[in-house]
């Protein structure tokens, strides 16, 4: 059986969230490019999943069937096709047109609110990364421009880039600094 890949964007870089979604009411919450560039360099196994539903899981980096990586415009995922009837049953709900989009099982810090696109908004970079979501009607994703498409033919694998040393220790420096600053507010 000729099945497709499910690929595309987990998150539109500099794209805000939903007005209340992800930031408890708060605002609304962007990610710059490199916000995941950290985490996806030494993150544990993440697993694509329907709905974040802990037994729906369709494919894992672990197992090769999931592919994550940052290019210019955001969060590229690719999921590669498993033939079980749960990878094809996702199939079928994307074909129906029942996919909403792509959300995340994440932790990341936030910066300061300010204002960002004429709202009121916080940047985030992200800590952990566990699990994307592909989101089926009625769930709506807190990043609005996310994507679900079908491709059958292989994508070819992205050209990746290692960081140099000082990208790794500059990215280091900005996350323990931000640690810091939010100890300080905390326990002043």
């Amino acid at each position: 059986m000729n099945l497709p890949h499910i690929q595309g964007y987990a998150v539109v870089f500099n794209t805000l969230s939903s007005e209340g979604k992800g930031t408890d009411g708060q605002g609304r919450l962007y990610f710059p490019p490199g916000a995941f560039r950290v985490v996806l360099s030494y993150s544990k196994p993440i697993e694509a999943r329907i709905n974040h539903v802990r037994n729906r899981v369709v494919a894992t980096t672990e197992d090769g069937g999931l592919h994550l990586h940052e290019d210019a415009r955001g969060l590229w995922y690719e999921i590669r096709p498993h033939d079980t009837p749960q990878y094809r049953n996702l199939v079928a709900e994307i074909k129906a047109g029942s996919a909403t989009g792509v959300s995340l099982g994440s932790r990341h810090l936030r910066t300061p609110w300010t204002q960002h696109f004429g709202a009121r908004a916080s940047k985030g970079v992200v800590t952990s990364l566990w699990e994307i979501s592909i989101l089926l009607s009625p769930y709506e994703p807190a990043m609005p421009d996310t994507t679900v498409q079908l491709q059958y033919k292989p994508v070819p694998e992205p050209v990746e880039r290692q960081l140099t040393a000082a990208e790794v220790k500059a990215i280091d420096e900005e996350c323990q600094a931000e640690i810091k600053r939010r100890v300080a507010l905390m326990f002043g």
